[in-house]
């Protein structure tokens, strides 16, 4: 017996789409490979409750060039400098010159500071510090030498693996040096003492290679101008008090390289 036609023609089934499917989006393309690469841990560094707050760094002139220039009328000193030089951990030399009559050292410093404005801004401080002493015969000479420079740096876009910025620095640095000697058979003791306002900016790019680690690139220029004094301790002299005079121009240009921690 022949079965009717109907019984004989495949029956298509047609299943409605489940509730995920039908309210799901469809997928869009990255807008550039640097979306692809940077991948899940930069959304998360958009999140305020991962965002870091305090940075912790360090950083060195890669690069440098510094020019230091005796004010007329100043100690003799020297004439106009030209200094230039590269290499790994080459220290700052934005302090040369402000020191020339004995000690004349450069520092490097330590900085701290919070993030602000909703992870677009740092606010903070560089510190310097050092205490030494150099004995000789007939001499011998104690030196203090300190830094502290405030900084504001702005950062531009969101948390991203690279992420530009630019800043501020304003601040001051100075230093003490002791001396003691013999002068005609008598015991003397002479102090130099220097002070400088430091003035700069710098700008750059934060490369996170690590979630909390930074490898810092960038280029600083700061003017300083360095203003000293020198006077006899002991014996006393009336009257040796004198003024801080300006002892010169300092103007310092360089590649930076350096390494922040992100808390």
């Amino acid at each position: 017996m022949q079965l009717p036609l109907f019984f004989a023609t495949p029956i298509l089934v047609l299943t409605p789409p489940t509730l995920a499917n039908a309210t799901s989006p469809p997928s869009s393309p990255p807008d550039s490979m640097a979306e692809v690469s940077l991948g899940v841990s930069d959304e998360r560094r958009d999140d305020e409750a991962v965002r870091p707050r305090l940075r912790v760094s360090i950083d060195t002139d890669l690069l440098g060039y510094t020019y230091f220039a005796s004010e007329p009328g100043a100690a003799d000193i020297g004439y106009p400098t030209h200094t230039i030089g590269f290499g790994i951990g080459r220290l700052s030399l934005s302090d040369a010159g402000t020191s020339p009559f004995t000690r004349d050292r450069s520092l490097v410093s330590i900085g701290v500071g919070a993030v602000i404005l909703d992870g677009h801004a740092i606010v903070g401080g560089r510190v310097a510090f050092a205490v030494d002493g150099f004995l000789g015969d007939p001499w011998s000479d104690a030196a203090v030498t300190g830094r502290f420079v405030p900084y504001f740096d702005y950062m531009f876009g969101p948390w991203r693996r690279i992420r530009p910025y630019a800043g501020l620095r304003l601040g001051f640095g100075g230093s003490s040096v002791t001396s003691h000697t013999e002068l005609a058979g008598q015991e003397v003791r002479l102090r130099v003492d220097t002070i400088y306002p430091i003035v700069g900016g710098q700008g750059g790019v934060y490369m996170f290679f690590l979630d909390r680690v930074s490898v810092d690139a960038g280029l600083a220029l700061h003017y300083v101008a360095p203003f000293g004094r020198a006077l006899q301790v002991e014996p006393t002299r009336s009257g040796d008090r004198p003024d801080h005079d300006q002892l010169g121009h300092v103007v310092n240009v360089a590649a930076t390289l350096g390494l922040s921690a992100w808390f």
